[in-house]
């Protein structure tokens, strides 16, 4: 129950930022979009400059770990925002092995808000590394709103690349090498020093 409250709670701030922009999404069906159904969409696609213009198709991209909060957290998020019609996609790719898809990338561009949850396996994924990466750029470039949910871990931890980020980094290092994994860190901290909410702590 307590933890229904706390993602009940991260849907209305996110309808707070969303309601003032929701004239352009009138008439669409709220949707939660996976990234099967992108993979084979028809172009033209915009180019990264027509964000959070009429070319905005996602209200929210979720960035996440699935080992961490598929089953749990993730279920009950996208069902509230779901309710709320609030475009959302998500990746439900399980295998994310190898590079982040163009299509991943491009979903990415066109949303308005990111959502990026951290936890404990977020810095074992080098596919969700990349995905924060392009968030990052697209708030830097274009202005996209980041929302940094911290669950289950302290946000400390992950501004500083503490305990379970500091081994995951290093393991990183191993394969992608010192210099991928210091632009890596360098996003990691970036992000976490955005005005977020801790999941135990926003209700």
């Amino acid at each position: 129950m307590a933890l229904f409250r706390h993602i009940i709670g991260l849907a209305a701030v996110i309808i707070a930022i969303y309601i003032p922009i929701i004239s352009r999404f009138d008439g669409q069906k709220p949707v939660v979009i996976t990234v099967s159904e992108i993979e084979n969409a028809p172009p033209p696609y915009p180019e990264p400059s027509s964000l959070l213009t009429h070319q905005t198709k996602y209200d929210v991209f979720i960035s996440f770990s699935g080992k961490d909060i598929r089953d749990i957290f993730l279920s009950h998020l996208t069902k509230a925002l779901y309710q709320k019609q609030i475009v959302t996609f998500v990746d439900t790719q399980l295998n994310k092995g190898g590079e982040i898809s163009l299509e991943l990338l491009r979903a990415i561009e066109r949303s308005l808000i990111s959502l990026v949850v951290f936890s404990e396996s977020y810095a074992s994924s080098a596919w969700c590394l990349d995905e924060l990466v392009k968030i990052m750029e697209c708030r830097r470039e274009q202005g996209q709103i980041v929302i940094p949910v911290f669950y289950k871990v302290e946000p400390s931890d992950v501004r500083h690349s503490k305990g379970v980020f500091s081994d995951a980094f290093a393991k990183q290092e191993k394969r992608h090498g010192k210099e991928k994994v210091q632009s890596w860190r360098s996003t990691f901290g970036e992000a976490a020093n955005i005005s977020g909410f801790h999941s135990t702590k926003f209700g």
